[in-house]
């Protein structure tokens, strides 16, 4: 039996903050590198489960040593819960096996594997808080797919949890996977648990990891399966930083912002004696609570002076805090607090804030670190201001975003080659006749109409919607198919058909068309409103090219779209014209009058 280490590499600074142990099958540096899960079931049944268990950490621990600079990382070891009952020996077992190695308590993170129901008891939980009194941290492996994961989440009180790779299979192509995903971090980070993908494969899964607001990778994409036991840890960074590099949704970030409005409240490390808790909180009555770090600088979480008040007060309770040798240590006064990277969004702040009505505010960290605490006030504040740049570049009419905010996705979109674009441009047919025939009025309320549309009916995760102005609009979609994007098309123009028609007077409906006058004066039929659609798909690895490329292949499909049967058109950039690929019903033209 042998162990490897794979990196576990954080996705917002792409360092490697640790290693994960696993079993390789094999006898040569070829073999291939499996979860320990399958071992530790034979050995359950074999009832030899506990010394199988030290084997893989003294294993782990000899391997973890030999990495360079191995002090400043992190060892994940997967451990079966059903240890949880002879912790009472396993527990020295494993201490004596970090002091040996000479490896610090907070080091090692055990990974809690439950494949089946936990019986959950007060042996269970004490024994496991006296393993994690040895290791000093807590992990639940494979979390989503078992079926006590939310039951280990709310027991444990775990500083990581490891995503099963189901949940990351393709990118996130699935918007459900992506919901589940979100709501996932969401509550994870609510807890300030940090969250961590297991067997990432592609480039295109490391990327919806950060955009899904993960924290933590590990996988094949950061080394082969030849060379899983011995890691190049250059190469491997080298790699992370090159994807987070070509990743231009990282300017996105509301990071300036953020920055400008955390506070930073002097941390209090974990280790700390209650005394000198007691002593801080007398000391600094500006603040009725601390953040609570770990010696690498990681939020555990806030501690608050009224919960030491209730101590204090009691008979004693002063007495007792101050005693070196009362059982009670800080981590035992620890309250949770909500967790986010300083380079997450202020909405998602907010999302993940306004998740714990009895938060004090959201602990804000920059790579895992503890950076600073950003309160309610100042979160309000923070989003007024985003808000206030966001309406300046707004459409006074719909409020959608303007030329400015149109013009920078633009560029994204041909700058990231990496994803599948498609890019629509909207244009309504007849509606000077219509705006000179009904006034403005009328006429604002059919871009308000077609705006709304869009947004009802297109709006969903990875879909971009802007107001050009007057009747033109674009849409963006990344990673949607294009047969999707025309259907999603056609639904929409062929709703917005149908329901302008009500702004029209009882005639013109009846006859399908209006009598005005045209650009040159000259009386004519005209059919009622209706959107032509330009559609462009940009396949993945196209990207690179210049905007005013997209932009002149846009105005061109444009006017061609206009005389199309079904008013959309279809170009892959760089090819010809086509129509849509799936069938779409032609629009009724009306019958003029001789």
């Amino acid at each position: 039996m042998r162990v490897a280490l794979l990196p576990v590499v954080s996705l917002h600074s792409a360092r490697c903050i640790g290693y994960e142990a696993v079993l390789v099958d094999g006898s040569d540096d070829t073999g291939s590198a499996q979860g320990l899960q399958p071992l530790f079931v034979q050995a359950a049944a074999a009832g030899v489960l506990p010394d199988i268990t030290v084997e893989v950490f003294r294993l782990a621990l000899h391997a973890f040593v030999q990495c360079p600079r191995w002090e400043e990382h992190r060892l994940f070891v997967s451990m079966d819960v059903r240890v949880l009952g002879c912790s009472d020996r396993l527990a020295p077992q494993l201490g004596a096996l970090m002091e040996s190695c000479g490896v610090d308590r907070g080091r090692v993170v055990l990974a809690l594997e439950a494949h089946g129901p936990v019986r959950v008891c007060d042996e269970a939980m004490e024994g496991l808080n006296a393993l994690r009194a040895v290791a000093g941290r807590v992990a639940i492996s494979h979390f989503g797919t078992g079926s006590s994961g939310l039951l280990l989440l709310f027991l444990a009180n775990p500083d990581y949890i490891q995503l099963d790779r189901f949940f990351i299979t393709g990118g996130l192509s699935s918007s459900r996977r992506r919901i589940f995903l979100g709501h996932m971090v969401n509550l994870a980070h609510l807890l300030g648990v940090r969250v961590m993908a297991r067997g990432v494969e592609t480039e295109q899964e490391y990327l919806a990891c950060r955009e899904a607001g993960l924290d933590l990778v590990q996988g094949p994409l950061f080394g082969a399966e030849s060379d899983r036991c011995c890691p190049d840890m250059e190469q491997v960074l080298a790699r992370a930083r090159d994807i987070n590099a070509r990743d231009r949704r990282r300017a996105e970030t509301d990071q300036d912002l953020v920055q400008a409005r955390i506070t930073r409240i002097p941390p209090i490390p974990e280790d700390a004696q209650l005394a000198d808790v007691l002593e801080r909180f007398r000391l600094d009555s500006t603040h009725t609570f601390f953040p609570v770090v770990s010696r690498d600088g990681e939020p555990l979480g806030l501690v608050r002076e009224q919960t030491l008040k209730n101590y204090v007060y009691a008979p004693y309770g002063k007495e007792l805090l101050s005693n070196k040798g009362y059982a009670r240590q800080l981590r035992d006064f620890l309250w949770p607090c909500p967790v986010a990277d300083i380079r997450t969004s202020a909405e998602k702040i907010l999302e993940i804030f306004s998740a714990d009505e009895d938060s004090e505010g959201i602990i804000i960290t920059a790579d895992g670190c503890y950076a600073g605490f950003l309160s309610a006030r100042s979160l309000l504040r923070l989003l007024n201001e985003k808000n206030l740049a966001v309406a300046r570049d707004q459409n006074p009419l719909t409020r959608l975003p303007g030329n400015t905010m149109i013009n920078a996705y633009m560029a994204r979109v041909m700058e990231d080659s990496q994803s599948s674009w498609c890019v629509v441009y909207f244009d309504f047919d007849g509606f000077k006749p219509f705006n000179d025939t009904y006034g403005f009025r009328q006429g604002d309320r059919a871009i308000v109409l077609f705006a709304n549309l869009l947004v009802r009916d297109l709006r969903r995760d990875d879909v971009f919607i802007g107001h050009i102005g007057g009747d033109d609009f674009v849409a963006g979609f990344r990673n949607i198919s294009p047969e999707m994007v025309l259907e999603r098309v056609r639904d929409l123009t062929a709703c917005f058909r149908r329901d302008v028609e009500s702004f029209y007077d009882p005639d013109a409906r009846r006859n399908g068309y209006i009598v005005a006058s045209d650009r040159n004066g000259t009386r004519q039929y005209f059919p009622l409103l209706s959107a032509s659609a330009a559609v462009v798909h940009i396949p993945q690895g196209a990207g690179g090219r210049c905007c005013d490329h997209l932009a002149e292949t846009m105005a061109r499909l444009k006017s061609e779209a206009k005389s199309a049967p079904d008013r959309i058109v279809v170009a892959c950039l760089g090819e010809p014209v086509r129509r849509a690929s799936v069938p779409l019903a032609t629009m009724p033209e009306p019958v003029f009058p001789e």
